[in-house]
């Protein structure tokens, strides 16, 4: 019985001294007492491999690398203590979530954060450490009672959910973090410590419960070794620290608590063994001199040549793990290094682990990164949550889709893609998954053709698998019944033999960490119920209860694998990995606020009200200052693993892109090193390390041209890769010409199109190619799209009109009124909304208050309307007037419909005009069409110019020509319009006094709530007459005074943009023209939709979306972005840059653009 102390700072040989004297005892005993290697639980696997190849035999038997937790499992096995099964943090954490849920009304403080995420784990964090250190709920609650105000109500909070705690692991368990306090009772009685040897080494601070276990360890072990990383001078007389010491503080005061134990129970202290400052682990000068002058005040600069130590400054968080990868493959290729002989150190691994796996898998390198994996979106984990979460929420559609997913439901993904398209599209869920009835969409099964996919029948199989979790719907229910329908449920979609396929695949495939991932998820997910049910059993818990209960258990989930090769780069947190024999070393992230990390508060015991409980000798762990110091010993320890190199990095901004300042101890490294300089790493690549390397950054920089004597050097390897990688550097974003699409596009030599599909050709070539020959469509989903509106928006508005023509046409001094207008309108909306989309609009209170909405709109609109009725003498003649061949009441309409193309083709429009209104004055019969619209679109001359819009011109030339050719006489024959419809029914216009047929306009009417803004109050007169202005026809007037009389009696711009003056001639606007000009403009129409009709027969399907300065564009709605790519740094990707200006008439643009 002994207790010898090794004290040395890094690199002087602590744990060589160690492992050396156990190699020793080894060889020259193999069998005999125990010797024991008590080390940090993570670094057991590296230590016991280390000595596993020191050793000149193949194997040991009297040797245990251990942590705490082990050895004092391995002692309780002994002794006994084992026979009750233990609670492990999966179980303590459902089981605090559980105490929450029954006590919240009795917690003052927590009740609120009580359902917070992550609270449960910070909770058990906090009663783990109070264990930890010796205290227990009866103390918390007297020190509750000395307390005022909220530190007392928050004591009194811990005593309770502590105090229900232990009395719950009482009854039935044990709790794993107990072990330790029961191993050191049960010590004394333990044969196997009895003759033990023991080394204990990688500690720097120790708790209270370990402190015991120590305690009892040296009264009973033969030998006890504790290895420290201290200073002599530190270690000599550990009460008197120096500033420089401030980093071991807590090694120092381990030192010295162990020795003041050791005295208290008498055990002999033998010769402490001081290692030299020699430190046999460094290969160069200026590593040692790392070790001896980090934590100096102030610190010896470093006189001569630095080749050991590279200071780096990276552009950002990519580029300096580039540079590290690329460090890595030279070492091992120029200097024979081995990647286990490499490690990567960082203070935390969460900003690094993503970017260092995808760039060392793209190097090639190696790569193991310690850590415990979560395994929260483990697609079993996944499914576990959302099947609870389909049932307890009746079927709800996003919940059974998260389901399929998975891949882990009997539905193939076929059978996935499309239920989910038919639930999204017609808005199934709930009951509807369940209904005996086959779902909207669907085809008899005896019609569908040889492997198609039978949906209702995927359902069925769906529901079926879901079947077990049924308890989950309503009632009450146990935890053991909830545990056990889960595991059934487990059993019916026999997940235990999927995530085995997965297994031998990803094992195929070479995945040895994934493979490792779904091998452990099903033991932990069984764990997890097994905990789940020893923690609850029979305890009574709502569906909603229960699901909170196991999602705090799902989220605690955690795996650690095991390096899957012995050769291999290992990465990890300086705080957790230990790397025994390494040459070199990449220290990165040494950024300010990074490393060291600033002290956080503790959610559940903050930093002030763990020095308020310190100053009643409560004692808990280092508050922030204590923790900032120990982040300087960290550095400290990282920086001094290497032997040979080490490399210490940071980064230049952040992943934000805002400049980053180097942390204090890259700083200091600076000062000890000012021989070194900063060598700066940007995104470019400085060297190649692989032909792959090489072919990539040619790709990046392809904007400086083809290098070809390297693109030639790596075509000549005969690489397919590569040649994939620099086809990239010719590759040309382009489409072109589809040969022979007039063939298929054409049938009897005539082409048939709505003037929207040309609208769509103007746009964008590829669009319409996209679109109408390819017929890509977006997936359907059951919401209210734009176009719900405005189908509803035209048929309250044509049904409203029909309605007044036929009201008038019985009563010719007819005016409608707007409260029987509007009373109208909404019947109408009431009557057509059930009928869009499968009731759309009245599937949710919130789509139900978007009609109440469009209610409102349309009576403003109506309002506007009725003005029009009033004011204006012109009248409706036709709505929803279809020609070419639209809709069943379509009308052949001649030349105005039908152009002909070059080579002899004819082009036949098709279309519905909205509404066609004419008025009579003189013998002459005006003509205009007006066009619904649910924005604010503006006529602009240069959309017609370039055919962006063709609608309006393409409809008044056809209502002129319908009207010539007499194909709107029964239109007309009930016109309400002065001067038509009283004589004849032959439809000839001269029977009719009708000496003329002429143009008036063309408008949009756009329907929408507009904002009126003034700076003073306005009165209802005044208001009505900025709505009905905001609401006024939007389009082309003849500036004629006869037609602006015949629109707006009062000639005062309110009805239409056009206006006349006191003298009555018309003002100039740009949104009049001569009956000339507008005749030419429409002649300038029809050769623009001649074009656009060669280019479509041509086959044209180029990317060449068009462009109006910065701001609007034909992709900024385009729905097919992800099929053309289309990007101006492609080679043959441009905007057409189109002019405002074109296509306005000479007098326009003298008018300006002045309103009226």
């Amino acid at each position: 019985m002994s207790l010898r102390f090794i004290i040395g700072r890094a690199g002087t040989g602590k744990t060589h001294t160690c492992l050396e004297e156990i190699r020793s005892a080894l060889e020259e005993q193999p069998i005999g007492p125990p010797l024991i290697y008590i080390v940090p639980e993570q670094a057991t696997f590296q230590m016991e491999a280390a000595l596993a190849r020191s050793l000149s035999r193949k194997g040991f038997c009297r040797l245990y690398v251990m942590g705490f937790s082990r050895l004092a499992l391995r002692i309780l096995a002994e002794t006994g203590g084992l026979a009750r099964p233990a609670l492990t943090p999966l179980g303590r954490h459902m089981l605090l979530r559980m105490l929450l849920q029954k006590h919240e009304s009795r917690l003052r403080v927590f009740h609120r954060a009580a359902r917070q995420p992550g609270f449960v784990v910070a909770l058990e964090a906090a009663l783990r450490e109070l264990a930890q250190y010796g205290h227990d709920p009866e103390e918390l609650g007297r020190l509750a009672a000395a307390h005022q105000g909220a530190v007392g109500l928050k004591l009194a909070d811990l005593s309770l959910i502590w105090a229900e705690f232990r009395r719950a692991v009482a009854a039935d368990h044990t709790n794993s973090d107990d072990y330790l306090q029961m191993a050191a009772e049960a010590l004394p009685a333990s044969g196997f410590i009895r003759s033990a040897r023991v080394w204990i080494d990688g500690f720097s601070s120790f708790t209270v419960q370990e402190y015991r276990f120590l305690r009892a360890l040296m009264q009973a072990a033969a030998e006890v070794h504790v290895a420290l990383c201290l200073p002599p001078g530190a270690f000599a007389a550990p009460g008197s620290a120096t500033k420089a010491d401030r980093a071991f503080v807590q090694a120092a005061e381990s030192a010295g608590h162990i020795k003041a134990m050791a005295e208290a129970c008498g055990t002999p202290l033998a010769p402490p063994l001081i290692l030299s400052r020699k430190a046999p682990r460094f290969k160069q000068a200026e590593l040692e001199h790392v070790a001896e002058q980090f934590t100096a005040v102030p610190p010896a600069a470093y006189e001569g040549a630095v080749s050991a130590i590279r200071l780096v400054a990276a552009a950002n968080r990519r580029a300096e793990v580039e540079a590290v990868a690329r460090d890595i493959i030279r070492l091992c290729r120029d200097y024979d290094y081995r990647f286990r002989e490499m490690a990567v150190i960082v203070r935390h691994l969460e900003p690094y682990d993503d970017l260092i796996s995808a760039v060392f898998t793209d190097y090639g390198i190696p790569y193991f990164i310690d850590r415990r994996r979560p395994v929260a979106h483990h697609p079993a984990v996944e499914l576990t949550r959302s099947a609870l979460a389909a049932v307890a929420n009746h079927n709800d559609t996003k919940d059974i889709l998260r389901c399929l997913k998975t891949d882990l439901l009997p539905v193939t993904r076929d059978e996935a893609d499309v239920l989910e398209n038919l639930a999204l599209r017609f808005g199934l869920t709930g009951k509807a998954w369940t209904q005996a009835e086959p779902w909207p969409g669907t085809v008899a099964p005896g019609t569908m053709s040889p492997g198609a996919v039978e949906p209702d029948q995927a359902r069925l199989r769906v529901m079926l698998a879901l079947a077990p979790l049924d308890c989950f719907r309503s009632g009450e229910l146990t935890v053991a019944r909830g545990a056990e329908a889960i595991y059934h449920f487990y059993e019916k979609v026999d997940l235990r033999a999927r995530l085995e396929e997965w297994v031998t695949a990803a094992r195929e495939e070479g995945r040895a960490a994934e493979a490792q991932l779904h091998q452990q998820v099903w033991e932990k997910l069984v764990d997890l119920l097994e905990q789940l049910v020893a923690v609850g059993g029979a305890y009574p818990v709502s569906p909603g209860e229960f699901r909170r209960i196991i999602e705090t258990g799902l989220e605690s989930l955690e795996m650690g694998l095991i390096p899957p090769t012995a050769d291999q780069v290992l990465i990890g947190a300086v705080d957790r990995s230990r790397q025994p024999e390494l040459r070199a070393v990449y220290l990165l992230g040494l950024n300010d606020k990074f490393f060291p990390l600033p002290g956080e508060d503790d959610p559940v015991l903050t930093d002030m009200e763990r020095r308020l409980l310190a100053e009643r000798g409560f004692s808990l762990p280092p508050t922030k200052p204590r923790r900032l110091w120990h982040e300087e010993y960290l550095c400290y320890i990282a920086l001094t693993r290497a032997s040979e190199l080490l490399w210490v990095s940071y980064t230049q901004a952040g992943d934000d892109g805002r400049a980053a300042a180097p942390s204090p101890f890259f700083q200091r490294l600076q000062a000890i090193f000012p021989g070194a300089q900063v060598r700066v790493v940007g995104e470019e690549m400085e060297d190649y390390t692989s032909p792959r390397q090489l072919a990539a950054d040619l790709v990046k920089r392809r904007g400086l041209g083809e290098p070809s004597a390297a693109v030639n050097f790596l075509r000549s390897l005969g690489d397919e890769s590569i040649n994939h990688i620099l086809s990239s550097l010719s590759f040309t974003n382009e489409a072109g010409l589809v040969p022979g699409l007039a063939d298929e596009l054409s049938a009897g030599r005539r082409l048939k199109a709505a003037v929207s599909r040309l609208e769509v050709m103007a746009a964008c070539p590829f669009r319409h190619f996209a679109q109408y020959i390819l017929r890509l469509d977006q997936r359907e989903v059951y919401r209210i799209e734009h176009t719900d509106v405005g189908r509803l928006v035209h048929e309250t508005l044509h049904r409203l009109v029909r309605y007044i023509m036929k009201r008038a046409e019985q009563d010719p001094g007819y005016v409608p009124l707007p409260d029987e207008a509007m009373a109208l309108a909404e019947q109408i909306v009431d009557k057509e909304a059930p009928r869009l989309r499968h009731e759309v609009f009245l599937s949710s209170a919130g789509h139900q208050y978007m009609v109440q909405r469009i209610k409102q709109t349309l009576n403003l609109a109506i309002k506007a309307l009725l003005q029009h009725w009033q004011k204006s003498s012109f009248r409706p003649v036709a709505t929803e007037f279809s020609f070419g061949t639209f809709g069943s009441r379509s009308q052949e309409v001649p030349a105005a419909g039908r152009l002909t193309l070059p080579g002899g083709l004819e082009l036949c429009l098709e279309g519905r005009i909205d509404r066609i209104d004419v008025a009579v004055a003189g013998g002459v019969l005006y003509c205009r069409v007006i066009d619904y619209k649910g924005s604010t679109a503006a006529f602009r001359y240069s959309d017609m110019h370039y055919g962006l819009r063709l609608q309006l011109p393409v409809y008044l030339l056809t209502a002129l020509e319908c009207i010539k050719r007499g194909l709107l006489t029964m239109h007309m024959q009930s016109s309400p319009v002065p001067g038509v419809g009283e004589t004849g029914r032959s439809g000839r216009l001269a029977e009719k006094n009708i000496q003329a047929v002429r143009p008036a306009g063309f408008y949009y009417f756009n329907v929408y709530e507009p904002w009126v803004e003034e700076n003073v109050p306005l009165d209802e007169a005044d208001l009505e007459e900025k709505l009905l202005r905001a609401l006024r026809l939007s389009g082309l007037t003849v500036g004629d005074p006869t037609v602006i009389a015949l629109s707006d009696s009062e000639g005062t711009g309110l009805l239409i943009p056009a206006r006349l003056r006191r003298d009555g001639t018309p003002a100039k606007s740009q949104y009049t023209l001569s009956e000339e000009q507008l005749q030419a403009l429409l002649q300038a129409v029809e050769k623009t939709v001649a074009a656009i009709g060669q280019s479509l027969l041509l086959g044209e399907a180029h990317i060449r979306p068009y462009r109006y300065g910065p701001g609007e564009s034909a992709c900024t709605y385009c729905p097919y972005h992800q099929v053309c790519f289309f990007d101006i740094r492609f080679a043959g990707n441009s905007y057409r840059y189109l002019d405002a200006y074109a296509g306005r008439p000479e007098s326009v643009q003298e008018a300006g653009s002045g309103e009226i």
